[in-house]
């Protein structure tokens, strides 16, 4: 009888097994944790971008429920707005109904995020809204009384918010000689857009407010994302009365 000869592995083989076996783990790994990584960097993507389109129609909403007796309150820059409105608070402690709001958008910066914070702050007016002076120039306004102040962050990793301020100005025509045609009417015209950057207290409510949110796009370098939309105004509005020259 031939001698039993024992059934197993050498070494040598045991190596090459654990070498290929590490390699082929290694690269699952690496597949694997790939796979995770852009889907987190998607769903955060996915999550920023609906925050802003969240908080451009929330900010239209509530400009098209702008108080009309606080419209010598409207207020503004180019990168932040205030201005009364009747809307339901977002502070669920002050109940869903709608209440006469102060609001303000502005940005603030993100320590924890790229880029900046778009924020909503709002208060509950607790008294009357005073009525517009008389004299614009000579007297302001009496302060408005209000609630504590709440803050609220409606998207981050924003790189710049925009306002622009849109006035319908009607012309107003010099009057003409005898000699010219029309008599000595005074006469009124519509002629382009006149647009704003900075919105002051008493100025009156536009016709139009253009807004943009302008995102930082991580998965492009130096690319930005704008989301972009126009307000017009329901109720009345405040005329822009220009000369004729200064038209031209």
């Amino acid at each position: 009888m031939s001698p039993k000869r024992n059934s197993g592995f050498t070494l040598a083989e045991l190596l090459v097994a654990s070498t290929l076996l590490a390699v082929v783990m290694g690269g699952v790994y690496v597949a694997f944790s790939s796979s995770i990584r852009l889907w987190r960097i998607g769903e955060a993507n996915l999550r920023t971008y609906q925050d802003a389109r969240t908080a451009v129609a929330i900010m239209q909403r509530e400009l098209q429920s702008m108080a009309p007796n606080a419209s010598h309150l409207f207020e503004g820059d180019d990168n932040s707005l205030e201005f009364y409105a009747v809307v339901p608070p977002m502070d669920v402690e002050s109940g869903g109904e709608a209440r006469l709001l102060w609001i303000r958008y502005r940005l603030k910066a993100d320590p924890d995020q790229r880029g900046k914070a778009l924020v909503r702050e709002e208060r509950i007016v607790e008294g009357a809204i005073p009525p517009p002076p008389d004299d614009q120039a000579a007297t302001a306004a009496p302060p408005v009384k209000l609630g504590p102040r709440r803050t609220f962050e409606l998207a981050s990793g924003v790189v710049d918010l925009e306002f622009e301020y849109c006035w319908v100005p009607i012309v107003r025509r010099r009057e003409h000689d005898d000699e010219e045609e029309g008599g000595d009417e005074d006469g009124a015209s519509d002629a382009q857009f006149v647009i704003e950057d900075r919105l002051r207290a008493g100025d009156g409510v536009p016709q139009a407010v253009r807004l943009a949110l302008m995102l930082d796009d991580p998965n492009a370098d130096g690319e930005e994302t704008a989301f972009r939309t126009a307000v017009t105004f329901r109720g009345p509005t405040t005329p822009l009365i220009v000369d004729e020259e200064d038209a031209l």
